[in-house]
């Protein structure tokens, strides 16, 4: 799961993409994102777990977490999307 992904998601009709740089280090993974389209940059996380093919990734937002809960495959990420009521689903590529 280690690399860089471009990371689509699509929340009530709406699409916004992500950039991931995801790391595994001796304490496990870390990540930073992007939001270009929304102007952020190194979004920093609560949390994240993976056991292959599942992983989960909790962004802060000063809020409630949004949350990709989802499947590693290869060069493929899918899976769902929340961040409060907000439900979608998300894809990424490396």
């Amino acid at each position: 799961m280690a690399g860089d992904w471009d990371v689509d998601v699509s929340v009530m009709g709406q699409q916004r993409q992500l950039v991931q740089h995801i790391t595994k280090g001796e304490d496990g993974y870390a990540r930073k994102d992007a939001s270009p389209a929304q102007g952020g940059f190194d979004i920093p996380i609560r949390t994240i777990t993976a056991e292959h093919p599942d992983f989960k990734i909790e962004l802060e937002t000063g809020g409630p977490p949004a949350i990709l809960d989802g499947k590693h495959d290869g060069d493929t990420l899918t899976g769902s999307f929340t961040h409060a009521t907000a439900t979608g689903t998300f894809e990424g590529k490396r």
